[in-house]
């Protein structure tokens, strides 16, 4: 007779994004309908008390054996650097490789920083040419592997557990994660990783083993997923991501607005970015332009900003800082441990006239919900990670200039006329048109994500 005994799922969290994601959200439910779910947990994770009505175990960080990964990860970056142009840039960014300074520094410290990032530069690129060529890097990774053995409290818990299948959000860019496919290999169990963002799989670098199959965004990550990390088509599911799955069912609806004014949306980035300067020019466009009266921009700054810097904007009277965020921004409180409630950005996103920026996934949420998007991409003279770079060295960002949502501002004496006629434009374009155009870097098909979810991990067991 048949067993109608349902297979194990396990789904591993590494940090606290992936609980608000995956856990708050309705993204698990018909798995956990179909199958027994198990959850194993980083002991990092500061929301357990999101994850408290499941049954859970907890895997402990190792901090040598990630920092070891991490070298891991850089160097094949750097080896396969030619898959992607923003590896190049990223290999820039993250090492200091760059001679880029804000002017307002001294000279002696200029100079300073110069010789020291040069030092630095050619140290690492003479580790870079001895460890990760073409010759050495299979010896040196065959050695570190190992050097490291297995990660043995992994391996434990996984027996313990015996899942038929491993669930795993992932950036890309985990340590455990390829420790959970190797450990997988090697017991014949079929991993799953569910690429959470855009950019993951043509900035961060390219996996040291593959897992079974990959979840993405859209056809262009699918695209990402074949030709710079090397999965097979079939190994490659359309899933999108459970944070944005509510606004598509929400965004027909008139949802309430969390301001009493009209309000233009500008949301921050996380990369080193001179917003200060454009906040004081678009409060000065709306000061001059009395059409534009009563308007007010809502300054919503990246949860995970990479500075400490907070903006003094009590003097800008066209400007306030969106409410979610308004303490944690002036605390200057940065880590992953502040997730904002998604609860929040459909009524944000759906009443603003339209949202602008520098270049984030912020620019899909504003399409989805068929906002046009202005996007800053000039040089602000100060930064190695300026939108103009970020534009021109990010893979994923190739190609949004064709969509007609999508208005791109490279001089900031151009963004008066730019923003007016942004704004003067905003009602223009069709809602049909915005989601065929949007469709190749985030796909939706009007199922739900769990849905889609359960029937890529049907297929696979």
């Amino acid at each position: 007779m048949k067993s109608t005994e349902k297979k194990n799922i396990l789904f591993v969290i590494s940090n606290d994004i992936y609980i608000r994601n995956y856990i708050t959200t309705s993204a698990l439910n018909a798995l956990e309908h179909n199958f027994k779910v198990d959850f194993l947990v980083s002991n990092e994770v500061k929301s357990f008390h999101e994850i408290a009505h499941k049954d859970y175990l907890t895997y402990e960080i190792s901090t040598p054996r990630h920092k070891t990964y991490y070298k891991i990860f850089d160097l094949l970056m750097w080896h396969y650097r030619h898959k992607s142009k923003t590896f190049k840039f990223r290999i820039k960014r993250v090492q200091g490789l760059h001679f880029t300074y804000d002017p307002a520094l001294p000279i002696y410290l200029i100079l300073l920083k110069s010789v020291w990032r040069l030092i630095r530069y050619t140290f690492i690129l003479l580790r870079n040419i001895f460890l990760a060529n073409s010759f050495t890097l299979p010896v040196y990774l065959a050695f570190l592997n190992i050097l490291m053995g297995a990660n043995k409290p992994l391996q434990t818990k996984l027996h313990k557990l015996k899942p038929d299948l491993v669930l795993f959000p992932s950036s890309a860019y985990d340590p455990e994660g390829t420790d959970l496919i190797k450990i997988c290999k090697q017991n014949n169990i079929p991993t799953a990783f569910l690429i959470d963002n855009w950019d993951n799989l043509s900035s961060k670098s390219i996996f040291w083993e593959l897992p079974s199959h990959i979840g993405v965004w859209g056809n262009q990550s699918k695209e990402h997923a074949k030709y710079i990390q090397g999965f097979k088509d079939k190994e490659v599911s359309l899933l999108g991501t459970p944070r944005y799955d509510d606004y598509f069912a929400v965004r027909e609806s008139s949802l309430e607005t969390p301001y009493s004014f009209k309000y233009v949306l500008f949301v921050g980035t996380a990369l080193v970015f001179d917003e200060l300067a454009v906040l004081i020019h678009l409060n000065k466009i709306i000061q001059k332009n009395s059409l534009l009266r009563g308007i007010k921009i809502v300054y919503r700054p990246h949860p995970w900003r990479q500075t400490e810097d907070v903006f003094a904007l009590d003097s800008l009277e066209h400007v306030v800082v969106d409410s979610q965020l308004a303490d944690a921004y002036r605390s200057g409180k940065r880590d992953v441990s502040l997730q904002p409630s998604l609860s929040y950005y459909p009524s944000l996103l759906s009443n603003a006239e339209f949202v602008m920026g520098g270049l984030t996934s912020m620019m899909i949420e504003a399409l989805i919900f068929h906002k046009q998007f202005l996007g800053l991409v000039h040089d602000d003279h100060k930064n190695f990670t300026s939108m103009h770079n970020v534009y021109k060295n990010y893979t994923h960002f190739e190609g949004i200039e064709k969509m007609d949502a999508v208005t791109l501002c490279d001089d900031l004496d151009i963004l008066e006329n730019t923003f007016n006629n942004v704004w003067n434009s905003r009602d223009v374009l069709s809602s049909e048109l915005i989601d065929e155009q949007r469709q190749f870097f985030y796909h939706h098909d009007n199922v739900a994500y769990q849905n889609r979810l359960l029937k890529m991990c049907k297929e696979i067991l």
